[in-house]
């Protein structure tokens, strides 16, 4: 396996997209579409999901464990919210575990 699709905090985008400007409105339109792409036409496809109550998500499903999430794989594209916070803590826990990793410019906020 050599890529992976990992979709982050695929939830805060959908509850932004209900409270937001219209500008606003426009762009995580456009990154819930190329999600939505992504999940329609590629087989591997994870998710980093976030939970309310539960910020850190300290599940396996959840950020602090994105290392596990990606094993088995040499590359990580990564999509979602937030280039300023949770992308960022993705990547670098990733790249200090040997993955290259790329954000998807089409399929990220900011």
């Amino acid at each position: 396996m050599s890529l992976l699709h990992l979709i982050i905090h695929k939830e805060i985008i959908e509850s932004e997209l209900k409270a937001c400007n219209p500008e606003r409105r426009k762009k995580l339109e456009e990154v819930l579409a190329r999600i939505h792409e992504i999940e329609n036409n590629q087989t591997d496809v994870r998710y980093v999901d976030f939970d309310k109550s539960n910020p850190d998500n300290l599940d396996l499903d959840g950020i602090h464990h994105v290392v596990e999430l990606c094993m088995g794989y040499k590359s990580v594209r990564l999509y979602g919210c937030s280039t300023n916070a949770c992308l960022p803590f993705a990547k670098r826990r990733l790249e200090s575990a040997g993955h290259d990793v790329v954000y998807d410019e089409k399929g990220v906020i900011d």
